[in-house]
């Protein structure tokens, strides 16, 4: 298979993804960051330490960032994807940018109305913000890939 249907493949299964896990339940979202959350906490020794109080407010403090993290890392792989498949019909760094970058902020605004139909989610303005940073760093990223690729091609030549 050629490099752009596998490009393809791979971006729509991680927009699936994405499309999954927003399809989620607030209950079922909130546990499976909490998951994370606990093992990171896990990790902490001097948490038991601290006043109960004070471990809630930590491990809330962990699981918004988890959760944040979450969403930057989900689109920055998506913004690579899309950069990416851009790059593979040939058009320059800024187009193939411009595209991606907003393939996936639209994205990110469509994800966060779709999570108005999942019970217990809302939609949040930051989330597309911080999705749509994810992405240009994803996009930042491809550029790298696609430079160091270049790179090793011409001293394999």
């Amino acid at each position: 298979m050629r490099l752009k249907g596998i490009l393809w493949i791979l971006t729509l299964a991680w927009a699936t993804i994405i499309f999954s896990f927003s399809a989620q339940t607030a209950e079922n979202s909130s546990a499976l960051s909490s998951s994370f959350t606990y093992k990171i906490i896990e990790k902490i020794p001097c948490v038991r330490l601290l006043p109960k109080i004070q471990q809630e407010k930590l491990e809330s403090f962990v699981h918004n960032i988890v959760r944040k993290t979450a969403h930057f890392c989900l689109y920055a792989v998506l913004g690579l994807l899309v950069f990416l498949l851009c790059k593979s019909y040939g058009y320059i760094f800024l187009k193939a940018m411009w595209i991606s970058l907003l393939s996936c902020a639209l994205y990110a605004f469509s994800d966060e109305i779709h999570q108005l139909f999942s019970d217990g989610r809302s939609c949040q303005v930051t989330d597309v913000l911080l999705d749509t940073t994810g992405a240009f760093c994803g996009i930042v990223c491809g550029r790298g890939i696609i430079s160091l690729l270049k790179k090793w091609h011409k001293k394999a030549s």
